[in-house]
């Protein structure tokens, strides 16, 4: 049997803490020949950057994207809405055509970032709290599976 395993590994305000607990996982999952694919976004990768090249060379760790893209989402949103205020059809379709066209260079952007700190890194699955059909579009664009 084949046996994998995914966590996230997003630096919140205790890196430490984060470290800690990515080599607690890390520990167990590897002790048993399971590798483990890290779900990082490019604000955490400067702080794991070691430990995942590490592992992905003892025990063949993978990195996983995270993106965020709701902030982007949501001001784009708020501005087609202002600047089309009688129409929430033609808003929306404004909106959804900039989002085709800034998601790529946007997943394309964050994960070059990722890539710097992990040149070894092939990046092929991306992951998301919000995600909608123009994301999923956009992460096809960009060579993601």
């Amino acid at each position: 049997m084949n046996y994998g395993l995914v966590s996230t590994a997003i630096a919140g305000e205790d890196r430490t803490q984060l470290l800690e607990g990515m080599r607690l996982l890390a520990e167990i999952a590897h002790k048993h020949g399971i590798p483990i694919t890290w779900a990082i976004d490019p604000k955490s990768v400067p702080a794991v950057a070691k430990s995942l090249t590490t592992w992905h060379t003892q025990a063949g760790d993978r990195p996983l994207l995270m993106l965020d893209i709701k902030p982007m989402w949501d001001s784009n949103w708020e501005a087609q809405r202002e600047a089309n205020p009688g129409s929430s059809t033609e808003a929306m379709a404004s909106h959804v055509v900039t989002m085709r066209e800034k998601l790529p260079e946007y997943i394309a952007k964050e994960s070059e970032r990722i890539k710097r700190a992990l040149p070894w890194a092939e990046l092929r699955v991306a992951g998301a709290v919000f995600k909608n059909d123009v994301f999923l579009r956009a992460l096809e664009q960009t060579g993601f599976q």
